[in-house]
């Protein structure tokens, strides 16, 4: 008898973890609903002031809370958005976001190209640079270094293996 009691009373408390969660998951969802309104408006009177400055180490900054509320919503169209707006102000930690979710969706070949292009055209030298390097993109590496090529001396040890220079 013990058992069995011990057994319902078990799955009684599972089910109400379980009732309790969905509930809770419900009740977050819309709080992030009301958090982006929220959000939005402090970046609109932020912008207007011309007082916001975009800060990728800040996890409070607002685009970085705007692109985990996406993640939490599971809103995928808007978090990649997100994630391609912050690559393109810089944040190179976003290629590899954007990387895991569009393998996810079979689009990583198909966006791969124009998605090099469009941070190349944003004019984040040093983030562009890096993806380059952790694609091994080197052919793309060298057009752009020279175009500056007082960068060659630092960009040069990823464009040449180390076999090539013990052989010459």
């Amino acid at each position: 008898m013990k058992k069995k009691g011990m057994l319902i009373f078990t799955f009684l408390m599972l089910l109400c973890n379980t009732l309790t969660m969905y509930y809770v998951n419900r009740a977050l969802k819309q709080e992030i609903n009301i958090y982006v309104v929220q959000v939005g408006r402090y970046k609109e009177k932020a912008n207007a002031e011309n007082t916001w400055h975009y800060r990728s180490g800040d996890p409070e900054d607002w685009n970085n809370m705007l692109y985990d509320i996406y993640k939490i919503a599971n809103n995928t169209e808007k978090q990649i958005a997100q994630a391609k707006k912050l690559l393109l102000m810089g944040n190179g930690k976003f290629w590899e976001v954007l990387k895991q979710i569009y393998k996810e969706y079979g689009a990583w070949n198909e966006n791969y190209e124009s998605l090099l292009d469009e941070l190349k055209d944003s004019k984040r030298t040093v983030c562009y640079r890096s993806v380059l390097i952790s694609e091994n993109e080197k052919k793309r590496l060298l057009e752009d270094v020279m175009e500056n090529p007082y960068d060659l001396f630092y960009y040069g040890k990823y464009l040449i293996k180390k076999r090539e220079l013990l052989l010459q």
